[in-house]
């Protein structure tokens, strides 16, 4: 019974995984000889960029960061065009203060890629603070021996929000896509495990196994539903309108009545960061499809009020509100 129990578990949480995963056996498209060249050189500029990051005291790094960033916002016409777009939309912000904010968004990116480059130097219990309210709701939640969903957004530096939970000492796993550049996928993998994350590729074929069996061992489950993308979507209230939004958050959570929280992370005036932690009350009744919408949504809501403290700090420059092509 219990082996049926969980075959059924990862026929749900297969359906859910949607067209972006390649069957086993099935063929890929293999990358052109222009496109392998280019990838390894945007990997040599980048590593080489990184080593010189790391030798700069952080706050020169920061502000190399957020200055190229604001850089490549004068230069990225269409996404930057984007950004300010749904600023407006979103906030209700007349053209001007939407390109002040999209320049300060850019230039967080910025300073997020740099901080990126220096995370193997980091002292993250240093630059990452975890309150002590924060952490006993996760160890409350924890304790309760069902495993817990963990969603979170691209909302400040996401990456050091794994790496401090893991220096806490929870048993941390992180559902991630893998990168289209072979190298940077291997270099940020190593950084991810070298913290003490696990890591489960989503287009992986055992992905779903995985994270059943992640859950099931008591371990907390880090997703990221806050941009659209093709797996199993509902649309849920977003800013005020409606946004696909991935639903094997809400799925996990349901199958085991397992606890789910809304982590994030932000940066502060003095270059700190912070972490907040809620945890979303489960849905009692309706159907399940029903449940997923609403718990999606309660889910999506929490994330919404975190970007709204700190707009700068979401990536503005993601198609968020259209299909995905």
């Amino acid at each position: 019974m219990k082996a049926r129990a969980e075959d059924v578990s990862v026929s749900v949480l297969r359906s859910l995984r949607g067209a972006d995963s390649t069957p086993v056996g099935a063929s890929r498209a293999f990358p052109s000889r222009f496109k392998l060249w280019k990838r390894r050189v945007v990997f040599a500029v980048a590593m080489g960029a990184a080593f010189g990051l790391r030798r700069l005291p952080s706050a020169w790094a920061g502000a190399v960061g957020a200055g190229v960033g604001r850089l490549a916002y004068r230069l990225d016409g269409r996404r930057a065009a984007r950004a300010r777009r749904q600023l407006g939309l979103a906030l209700g912000l007349a053209a001007g203060p939407a390109d002040r904010l999209g320049a300060r968004s850019y230039a967080h990116l910025g300073r997020l890629i740099s901080e990126l480059a220096r995370l193997p130097a980091m002292d993250i219990a240093a630059e990452v603070s975890l309150s002590a309210a924060a952490e006993q709701r996760l160890r409350a939640a924890v304790a309760e021996g069902r495993g817990v969903v963990l969603v979170t957004g691209h909302i400040g530096n996401w990456e050091l929000l794994g790496q401090r939970l893991a220096l806490a000492g929870f048993d941390g796993v992180t559902v991630v896509r893998r990168p289209s550049n072979p190298g940077l996928a291997k270099w940020i993998d190593r950084v991810r495990r070298g913290a003490g994350l696990q890591v489960i590729e989503r287009d992986d074929p055992g992905a779903a196994r995985r994270m059943l069996s992640a859950l099931r061992r008591g371990a907390i489950l880090g997703l990221l539903i806050d941009q659209r993308t093709h797996v199993a979507s509902v649309d849920v209230p977003f800013f005020g309108r409606q946004a696909r939004t991935p639903v094997a958050a809400a799925a996990l959570a349901l199958l085991g009545r397992r606890p789910v929280l809304v982590a994030t992370i932000h940066r502060q005036a003095d270059g700190q960061h912070h972490i907040d932690v809620e945890r979303v009350p489960l849905p009692t009744t309706g159907a399940r499809s029903a449940q997923r919408l609403w718990l999606t949504a309660r889910l999506t809501e929490a994330l919404e009020r975190a970007i709204r403290r700190d707009p700068e700090q979401w990536v503005w420059l993601h198609d968020r509100w259209s299909d995905p092509d």
